[in-house]
């Protein structure tokens, strides 16, 4: 399978001319927008469906403007358009749990339950000497599911395929409004 994707976009280009800068711009953003939405519902399906990862679960944030903790939902997907230079992101790192089912981690183990041991200076300013007793506890690990990549390979043919529509119509919406 290659990567390579054939558009035939002459009209595409011929109506893009026709309008200003600010116009076009805007047509642009709205076919990325539109199509890295398209990407960000597929990775909320797979992550609920092989993380069991839903999106929407409460957490509280410290907000600094307000001085007080507010709840707030947590969104596992998240679109990024830059308006600059017109180019759409969609990452999985608002929820910090996500990157874990993505990537899996290592075997992971405790410490010792309790601290003891002796307190004494190795030399004026310096630490105090602590151990821990007891024995540390196996709390295993999580294999990488990778619902993310999943839902790229799912999605990365529908959104290449069908840009030429997803143009058409942020034109002619853009069109519509001025005309």
């Amino acid at each position: 399978m290659s990567n390579t994707v054939i558009v035939d976009d002459r009209q595409i280009k011929h109506a893009l001319s026709e309008l200003n800068k600010k116009d076009r711009l805007k047509a642009e953003i709205s076919a990325l927008r539109s199509s890295a939405n398209i990407l960000r519902r597929e990775t909320i399906r797979q992550f609920a469906e092989k993380a069991n990862l839903k999106e929407g679960y409460k957490r509280n944030l410290f907000d600094l403007r307000k001085g007080e903790i507010v709840t707030k939902s947590a969104k596992i997907a998240t679109v990024v358009v830059d308006k600059r230079e017109p180019s759409a992101k969609v990452h999985i790192l608002g929820d910090f749990r996500a990157k874990f089912f993505e990537m899996g981690t290592n075997k992971r183990y405790t410490k010792g339950h309790r601290l003891t041991g002796k307190y004494y200076r190795l030399k004026p300013g310096g630490r105090k000497y602590r151990e821990r007793t007891g024995k540390g506890g196996y709390r295993g690990y999580i294999r990488p599911v990778h619902p993310f990549r999943t839902a790229q390979q799912l999605t990365e043919r529908k959104i290449f395929d069908n840009m030429n529509k997803r143009i058409n119509s942020a034109i002619q919406r853009v069109w519509r409004k001025y005309r």
